[in-house]
């Protein structure tokens, strides 16, 4: 396995830091995903090919340097795999376990891409970052290493700590069973975007991954990818219109993922849940000519048939003429069938997502009389421990009066008596 670090200096701008023997080729990640990927937001990439060679990208991945404008600097790991062996396969799906569950805890930030400030899911902690920062932890050291002054060795990054590192970080996402030599059928794309199912989500993400890479031999080119730099729904159906290699398994984060809108002329739809679904190309049928004008044959070329042939021919006739009359009133029931099924399970799936919204607002309202009675509830308390104070000083005030009443009542009575002694 090959391991590559990209990243910039304090004056040096983000490249590839060589090593004595290579420097890494990013072609396939230039010529097809660079509109969907930066150095400085989170995404990965996982390809495997016909040739039983995988490959890792991922970016995004923060260290505590900073450039000469004060700016968060970050890594990008490329993996190179020459598939042999099972300690290899277990060491990749280490590596993306971790990263998946650390971009699972990305914060939100406004960011600016190109004229358009948009929302995008930025790391600000990593232990793989913390990693190779241990390694590459001075800036002019860095510098020297991205200006060619410095080379790096092929063994600065210790494989099996880095796994470790992995393996210690990577936390609730799990291999599910139900993919488990799975066929890829079609494009899954699996939004994490604020909903419950993010998880799950990004565990049948894992699980494809995985599959992929315990699989014996692979087809042509399997992609799987987690971009960052996708907005919108419809920017993923062009792609997939239009790029031949785009990714069969797809991760993204968009706040609107209403897939009903999708085309249904172009794709199948099948939605494993309310925010992942799966997209299958629809075949065009193209029409064939059923004859060529030259095959057509002259009246001279067709000879009269016989009264058997004629007989026989228009038995034919009647029992195809039958068998289209019964096809025509078949069709002529099960299609209006068909159509009433489809848009009652349409309505049927349309009152479910309605009830489904209603239920998590009637959900959300009572969490928040729920609150506001324990509000009141702390309120009540509090007035009770006030009152309680108040009756309490409200006794001593009158305990203090009647001590003074006594206090007073027996002066009086000692002059009384003064008095009556000095008469005497």
């Amino acid at each position: 396995m090959k391991i590559y670090v990209r990243t910039r200096g304090y004056n040096k701008d983000y490249k590839w830091l060589s090593n004595e023997k290579n420097q890494y080729d990013d072609n396939w990640i230039e010529n097809n995903y660079k509109d969907y990927c930066s150095d400085n937001y989170p995404a990965l990439i996982f390809q495997r090919d016909n040739d039983d060679y995988i490959k890792i990208y991922v970016t995004g991945i923060p260290s505590e340097r900073k450039d000469n404008n004060r700016t968060d600097i970050r890594y990008t790991l490329a993996f190179d795999v020459d598939f042999k062996g099972t300690e290899n396969k277990e060491y990749l799906k280490k590596i993306v376990k971790a990263w998946l569950y650390e971009r699972l805890h990305a914060k939100e930030k406004k960011v600016k891409v190109g004229n358009d400030e948009i929302k995008l899911k930025i790391l600000e902690l990593s232990a793989i970052g913390k990693y190779l920062d241990t390694k590459f932890n001075n800036n002019e050291y860095v510098d020297d290493l991205l200006s060619g002054k410095t080379r790096i060795t092929a063994s600065i990054i210790d494989l099996k700590k880095l796994v470790e590192i992995c393996e210690e970080e990577a936390k609730n996402i799990n291999n599910k069973d139900d993919y488990k030599e799975k066929n890829i059928d079609g494009y899954y794309i699996c939004n994490l975007k604020n909903n419950e199912n993010k998880y799950e989500n990004v565990n049948i993400f894992y699980s494809f991954i995985c599959n992929i890479i315990d699989q014996n031999g692979c087809k042509g080119i399997i992609t799987c990818a987690f971009f960052n730099m996708i907005t919108d729904l419809e920017s993923i159906i062009k792609a997939i219109k239009n790029n031949q290699v785009f990714p069969k398994i797809l991760c993204v984060d968009l706040d609107n993922f209403d897939y009903d809108k999708i085309n249904s002329d172009s794709f199948d739809i099948d939605n494993i849940n309310d925010s992942c679904i799966c997209l299958k190309k629809k075949q065009k049928i193209i029409p064939q000519m059923v004859a060529n004008k030259k095959e057509i044959k002259t009246k001279e070329q067709i000879q009269t048939p016989s009264k058997d042939q004629q007989l026989t021919k228009t038995s034919t006739n009647n029992i195809l003429t039958v068998v289209m009359t019964v096809s025509l009133i078949a069709n002529l029931i099960l299609i209006p069938l068909a159509i009433y099924q489809n848009k009652q399970k349409t309505i049927l799936t349309e009152n479910q997502k309605i009830m489904k919204k209603e239920l998590q607002k009637l959900e959300k309202t009572l969490e928040e009389f729920k609150q506001k009675e324990q509000v009141l509830t702390n309120e009540k308390e509090i007035l009770n421990q006030e009152k309680d104070q108040l009756s309490n000083k409200n006794t001593e005030i009158q305990n203090q009066q009647k001590k003074i009443q006594e206090e007073n009542q027996e002066q009086e009575n000692a002059q009384n008596l003064s008095h009556t002694k000095t008469e005497k």
